[in-house]
């Protein structure tokens, strides 16, 4: 796997992947190379999560009731927190930040958002972080 900035190359599959305000992790213009004739065929121009749906099933009173529509509610992007090393990513993870417009249109970065690298199978796909309280 190479990534050069935001372009990821990955034996015949080649995509650009950037963190969105909205939509969060966004795969742009992704194609993937015949074996046989060598060339490049596009498979996807845009491609990123329309919604997702969290069915918390806490059975406490300050939980039972909520199913968030994340990506709607909340715009995935905007709380993207930055991952921690070794811990939501292997050694070999190649990090991307996000820079995303404030407010105030200032621009700002938020470093390490978006993690790219091959999975070992049986690893931890993901870890819950409750934004709110910055709390495991």
């Amino acid at each position: 796997m190479v990534v050069e900035g935001h372009q990821v190359i990955w034996g015949p599959w080649e995509f650009h992947l950037k963190p969105d305000p909205r939509a969060g992790v966004v795969i742009f213009q992704a194609t993937v190379r015949d074996p046989n004739s060598g060339e490049a065929r596009s498979v996807m121009y845009k491609g990123s999560l329309s919604e997702l749906l969290v069915p918390y099933m806490d059975p406490s009173n300050a939980w039972y009731f909520k199913t968030y529509i994340d990506a709607g509610d909340f715009e995935l992007g905007l709380w993207a927190m930055p991952l921690d090393r070794l811990n939501d990513c292997p050694r070999n993870a190649y990090y991307m930040d996000a820079v995303f417009a404030g407010s105030d249109g200032i621009p700002y970065m938020r470093p390490d958002v978006i993690c790219v690298f091959e999975r070992d199978a049986g690893d931890v796909a993901w870890r819950h972080t409750e934004v709110l309280s910055l709390s495991l």
